[in-house]
């Protein structure tokens, strides 16, 4: 009896030039705001583009995202795309002017704009940039943790 091949048997094919951008990403963020806890990337395929970062105070459910190629940096909250008022009452009083309270598939989100970037393209050109998104990145993350010690209760 021969045995299908599923969709899980996918291994995705690295692309040096997004590795090399994930892993210069990954060291400034590792530099300037180690808090974010970005883990440490492997061989990337070409494309990936979302960047997640695992910072200890975030629980399950609950995800940091630079979204490179779209300019977003999104606080990401599982099954709550259809609550954004629950998220709105929870860290609206918290949130800056340029935040956003959107939907993201199924999730909601607070959302940060930044510019777009590219894995194809040389890091060392998108450096400040990368910067501005890591920067962004840490201001959802004390956002997240103003408004987790709010008792909506």
């Amino acid at each position: 009896m021969q045995c299908k091949r599923f969709w899980f048997d996918y291994q995705p094919v690295g692309d040096n030039a997004a590795t090399s951008f994930w892993r210069q990403y990954w060291q400034l963020s590792q530099k300037v705001a180690p808090a974010l806890n970005m883990k440490k990337p492997i061989s990337k395929p070409a494309g990936a583009g979302f960047i997640p970062f695992k910072a200890s105070s975030l629980p399950p459910g609950v995800e940091l995202i630079h979204k490179l190629p779209h300019g977003n940096v999104d606080l990401q909250f599982h099954g709550k795309g259809q609550q954004l008022d629950q998220l709105r009452q929870q860290f609206g009083s918290f949130a800056d002017e340029d935040m956003s309270f959107e939907t993201a598939s199924k999730s909601g989100c607070i959302r940060l704009r930044v510019p777009p970037l590219d894995t194809t393209q040389a890091f060392s050109s998108q450096v400040e940039n990368s910067l501005l998104g890591i920067i962004t990145a840490t201001r959802l993350l004390g956002l997240y943790e103003k408004g987790s010690k709010q008792d909506l209760g």
